[in-house]
């Protein structure tokens, strides 16, 4: 209720403090050509990471059956040995993919970071350039008041100072991965 009050209060005080604006973060993020590059870098990752999966999935999958279809032919020592090893080589495979999970959420967690980072500067100089008191997230704002939206202005400085990403090397149990 407070934070209402006091937005209404700098809303209708603006005349006296300066102009206010809003900017649409989610469509700022998602329109940047820094998040374009991001998203391709990613799809990249990913399908780089099923490429290398694939094979050793499919393997473990035919041992998998063949191992059912053997298990009355084999006497119960031998058929227990080759399903450790199965399940050895099983939570080797998990442990990988969980490794790639965590090397793509890395570099996803990396990227948006960097542009969020670059928008809060570029806003900011953006408020001392163009004299605006403040801001507003589009999502924060609930009143039927005409404010000048910035999105597509700050979106053009954004995409000067940030066209593209830069994923650095992430560490992880493995060692260090590479982009």
């Amino acid at each position: 209720m407070r934070y209402y009050l006091l937005l209404f209060c700098f809303l209708f005080a603006s005349p006296l403090m300066g102009q206010f604006a809003y900017v649409d973060s989610e469509k700022l993020m998602q329109k940047s050509l820094a998040y374009l590059d991001l998203t391709k870098k990613l799809d990249r990752l990913l399908a780089g990471h099923k490429k290398e999966l694939e094979g050793p999935g499919n393997e473990l999958q035919q041992r998998q059956k063949k191992l059912t279809q053997e298990r009355d032919k084999l006497s119960s020592d031998a058929f227990e040995q080759k399903i450790k090893e199965f399940q050895k080589d099983y939570e080797s495979f998990r442990a990988r993919t969980a490794s790639l999970k965590d090397r793509y959420d890395h570099f996803k967690e990396s990227g948006l970071e960097q542009i969020k980072k670059k928008m809060e500067i570029v806003s900011k100089n953006f408020l001392t350039t163009q004299k605006y008191s403040a801001v507003l997230d589009k999502s924060a704002i609930y009143m039927n008041v005409d404010l000048p939206d910035i999105t597509d202005q700050l979106l053009d400085v954004l995409n000067k100072e940030l066209p593209a990403v830069v994923l650095e090397k992430c560490k992880n149990t493995e060692g260090v991965c590479d982009a």
